[in-house]
């Protein structure tokens, strides 16, 4: 945890500001992406174990996972 707040001290503001379109669509496409992955990969896992889990939650799972991997 210290080394990445340490790492987050050198971090140029104004880069940063100039790049913020870059890294709005990465961050938000290597979310949505693996989201829906997820999201419609356990939904069709758990459907063949017998499970019926409506797809939202299915989502929901996909989207909670996503950024902590």
């Amino acid at each position: 945890g210290f080394l990445l707040f340490a790492g987050a001290l050198e971090i140029d503001l104004h880069l940063l500001h100039n790049q913020r379109w870059e890294i709005a669509i990465m961050a938000l496409g290597s979310t949505l992406i693996p989201t829906i992955i997820i999201g419609y990969f356990s939904y069709w896992a758990l459907a063949l174990c017998g499970w019926v889990l409506p797809l939202i939650y299915c989502m929901l799972f996909g989207a909670l996972i996503s950024p902590t991997d």
